[in-house]
Parts: C-alpha cells; structure tokens; sequence
C-alpha cells in the first residue's frame, strides 16, 4: 500500500493485541498520489487520442502524403519516374504531373498562363479511368487513389480462376480486418468496394510490384508485400494481359507507365498511414475502455475510504490498516 504502520496495542480478554495503525495524513497522500497518476494517464490518453484522430490522410495532398512515406517508399517511386532517388516530395509531385500531361495540352496552359502542368487530382482520376472505373464529380486524390486500385483488382479478379479469387479475397478480408474502420467491411466482393487502410495498402503495392514486374523495372526496395495469391496473378500471364494494356501510351500523350505506377505508390502510402493511425487508436481506445477504467474501479472503494473518514478523522489522527481497502 505504500504505507509503514505504526505499533499500537489493545488488550483484549486480558491479552495485549498488536494492532498495525497509520496516520490519516499518510493515507490522504497516497490516495492522492494515486487519483494523480490517473488523472495523468487519462490526460496522456485524451491527448494521443486526439492527435491520432487529427491525422487525416483521406484529405492530405500528395506531397504531403509523399513528405509522410519512407525514404524507401519514395526512392522506389523516383526509380519509376527516372528522376533523382533522394528527390523532394513536391519535385516527385511535379514528375508524376509532367508525366499525366498531354504536350500540346501543356503549351496551350503556358501560352494561357496556367499551371504548367495539370493537377494530381486530373492524373489521378486519369488512372482510375485507364482502370476501368466510374468517376463521380468532385472526388477527393485518395477517393480516386481507392478507385483506381479498386478497379484495376476488380479486371484481374474477372480473370482469375474461382479459387485464386477466393483466396484473394479471404487474404484481403484478413488485411482489412487489421484496420479499426475495417472490421464491418471485410465479407466477399464488400473488400473491393470499402478498399482501405491496409488492405488498400498490399493490394496496391502488390500490384505496383506486378506493374514493375511487366516493364522490367528493378526497384531498389521491396515494391509489395505478402498477399501472395494476388502476387501470383499479377505476375502471370493474366497481369501479363492486363497491366500490358496500361502501359501503351502515344508519343507526346500521357506517359501511363509512370502515372500508374506513381497513383498505385501513393495509394500504397496513404493506405498505410491510415491502417497505421487506425491501429493506433484502437489500441488507445483499448487502453483507455479497460486498463484505464480498471484502475479507476480498483480506486473506487478506496475513493470511498478516504470520503468517509475525511469527515471524522484528522490528518494526525490513527487508524487501523486492516480497515483500508486494498
């Protein structure tokens, strides 16, 4: 208890009792010390909390997305835009730009005195278009990043075999699963249309590293990870079919062997920050609904104590140990 009795005796029945007693005082300041530290891991609690849940990378730009990656997530993507691999996040931006832009297109915006080269967003959503999905106006880069990635899986998924998409699916569902956001969404065909978190996260690496695979790009740092039955389609001939599709482009066009791979890059990231920060905070909620609620139960018939002999006794005052709940 963090408390020395003191020695008292009693005679009981003609015998001398020894009965451990303490100051008042002394159990005021160890309760205090105790409601303290607490207080203090419920402030801790409160204020990670509220910084995890302020991380917002569904609507974090590109370059700030980039500036969040690792140094081995951004060289690779150098690596694919044949620019510097120590290059700055908003000079890759500016290469993934020039690569979603059409030539003529960007002599008429200078001679306009527009933006050089067009908006992420445009390039983006150019990609997810190239992969077979539907835009709707005013999505946000990560909507259109999810739609992409989404739509690409869904033309590998219509030519795989049964068992090679139910493994897909089961390994997807399981990836979903390590995302807080996820756990509601994670049965069947519901894992293409709620892509996220980690699950956006292999799904879009690993096809970045068929992508690579089918243009013969060595990168630097491992490109995917771990979803091995969807490795095995991107790699084979039908990825061979699929990704051989994309990566066609005219002389002066869309440069679609960098803008896919850099969407399906920053995809990769962004889903990794999310699962990240919804992990963390499943983990604070955890800790807050019960080690943190745990304590303060175990404090309470303590709290009690305290709030009942705070009325009748003195702080110089002794009483017996064996009356003070644990």
């Amino acid at each position: 208890m963090g408390l020395v009795p003191l020695g008292a005796t009693v005679e009981s029945e003609g015998a001398i009792v020894h009965v451990p007693r303490v100051f008042f005082g002394d159990i005021l300041r160890l309760y205090e010390s105790r409601r303290r530290k607490i207080d203090e891991w419920s402030n801790r609690l409160a204020s990670d909390l509220r910084n995890a849940r302020a991380q917002s990378f569904e609507s974090m730009m590109p370059t700030a997305i980039l500036c969040s990656a690792t140094r081995e997530e951004r060289a690779n993507l150098c690596v694919l835009l044949a620019i510097p691999d120590t290059s700055e996040a908003n000079v890759i931006e500016t290469a993934i730009r020039c690569a979603g832009s059409h030539s003529i297109s960007t002599a008429a915006r200078m001679a306009a005195g527009k933006d050089k080269y067009v908006p992420y967003v445009e390039v983006a959503g150019d990609v997810a278009k190239k992969c077979g999905g539907k835009i709707l106006p005013d999505m946000s880069e990560a909507e259109l990043e999810q739609l992409a990635v989404s739509a690409a899986l869904t033309k590998m998924l219509q030519k795989a075999t049964t068992e090679q998409r139910d493994k897909i699916l089961k390994e997807l569902a399981e990836a979903q699963r390590q995302s807080a956001k996820g756990e509601a969404k994670v049965a069947g065909a519901l894992v293409l249309a709620n892509l996220s978190g980690f699950a956006l996260y292999v799904t879009a690496s690993t096809i970045l590293g068929g992508i690579t695979g089918a243009l013969g790009i060595a990168l630097p740092f491992a490109a995917y990870t771990g979803l091995s039955s969807l490795i095995s389609v991107v790699t084979g001939p039908i990825g061979w079919t699929v990704l051989g599709a994309w990566t066609a482009f005219k002389l002066g066009g869309v440069n679609y062997k960098k803008t896919m791979a850099s969407v399906f890059m920053i995809g990769a990231v962004r889903g990794r920050l999310i699962g990240e920060r919804d992990e963390r905070i499943a983990k604070l909620v955890h800790e807050r609904d019960v080690d943190l609620k745990g304590a303060v139960n175990q404090l309470e018939p303590f709290h009690r104590y305290v709030e009942k002999r705070r009325t009748t006794t003195r702080e110089d005052e002794r009483v017996p140990v064996s009356e003070i709940p644990p």
